[in-house]
């Protein structure tokens, strides 16, 4: 009964009494504050902080004065407890005492370091081999690990050290935005290869099925996410440059009549000009990926020649979208010129000069195109 009702004290103060813990500082001996020996293993401690918490819970005491007093002791355990649970810390506090204990959240600063080598490894989009030697005053401090980008936004390591103070303990890391969460496992007191082996394997061995079952499959849908996000927003786009083409060749079919006029029977008329994803015999109008782009163009002739310098998209000219975004497009002309009919197919950047002597090479196509 004992044991069960020391339990519900311990979780229901983790949280209750965080706040004050910090304000209860004393140099006080830790290993005394709990009634245990400095050679004490993490099971003889957990017992003996579960066995005073039970008798110092403010919550067994009535009077405020006594409660008071009951809440100072059981803050005494819990920060006694909280530095010797953790072997890291443990090492560091019975070396230096609690002054060399600078903790932040789950990270962990170490002082009177009289010697540090690091070392890093780098395979490119796969991951990072990372290792490092710490020389302390109670002796070497060795790490070694790996970590890489498991997601778009989700960054993990795993680091397992080793010395003779603390034995062999694993750290697991998770980075997700501005959100870390350290889970620092102890492995084993003492310095076995057989313990390194396995703390060693046996994460790389999770990672592998991990990886396999979850992380590519997750990795894959938000890639997929991502394509249709990419993808719907340039749906979006392209109705909207189609929306403002369709209104430009409005507005721009009121001027062709005038220059068909201007330039007369020998002057340069555009007689049909296709743009999109076509070939010299592929000028099918019904295409959804081919646009009709004569109006646009006719309005571009003066004194019977066409010029269009520019070798970006033609889908950037007025008049013009992007029928088919991501592939290859081109733009055929067929216009007339000295009443002769000339054709011609331009790539997608090319300039565009009319007339040009190399029409000439386009004539025996007009027939085939008609």
């Amino acid at each position: 009964m004992a044991s069960g009702d020391g339990e519900n004290y311990e979780d229901n103060s983790s949280g209750f009494f965080a706040d004050d813990l910090d304000q209860h500082d004393t140099e006080r001996d830790l290993y005394a504050i709990l009634h245990i020996n400095k050679d004490a293993d993490a099971v003889t401690i957990q017992q003996a902080y579960r066995r005073l918490t039970l008798l110092y819970h403010p919550d067994k005491h009535v009077e405020p004065r006594n409660k008071q007093l009951a809440m100072d002791l059981f803050i005494q355990v819990k920060k006694a407890y909280d530095i010797l649970n953790d072997p890291q810390k443990r090492a560091i506090y019975d070396v230096v005492g609690t002054k060399g204990l600078k903790a932040e959240g789950w990270e962990l600063g170490f002082v009177n370091t009289y010697g540090a080598i690091d070392g890093v490894y780098r395979f490119p989009d796969i991951c990072n081999l990372r290792c490092s030697l710490k020389l302390f005053v109670f002796g070497p401090w060795f790490e070694y690990g790996i970590d890489r980008q498991l997601t778009k936004y989700t960054h993990g390591s795993a680091t397992v050290a080793v010395s003779s103070r603390m034995g062999v303990s694993l750290r697991l890391k998770f980075t997700r935005g501005s959100q870390a969460f350290t889970f620092p496992l102890q492995i084993s007191q003492d310095i076995v290869p057989s313990t390194i082996f396995y703390a060693t394997v046996a994460p790389t061995l999770a990672y592998l099925v991990l990886d396999r079952l979850i992380i590519r499959p997750f990795a894959r849908s938000e890639q997929e996410k991502e394509q249709k996000k990419r993808e719907d927003e340039a749906r979006e786009k392209q109705a909207e440059r189609r929306r403002e083409a369709i209104n430009a060749q409005e507005v721009l079919r009121s001027l062709v009549d005038q220059i068909k006029d201007r330039e007369g029977l020998e002057g340069l008329i555009i007689l049909e000009a296709r743009y999109g994803q076509l070939g010299l015999t592929t000028t099918n109008e019904n295409s959804i990926k081919i646009i009709d782009v004569t109006v646009p163009l006719q309005v571009l002739v003066k004194d019977s020649t066409l010029k269009i310098a520019t070798t970006v998209s033609k889908s950037n000219l007025t008049g013009f979208y992007d029928p088919c975004i991501g592939e290859e497009k081109s733009l055929f002309i067929k216009y007339s010129l000295r009443s002769q009919i000339h054709t011609i197919l331009y790539k997608d950047t090319d300039p565009v000069i009319l007339p040009n002597r190399g029409n000439q090479i386009y004539l025996f196509l007009s027939n085939q195109i008609e």
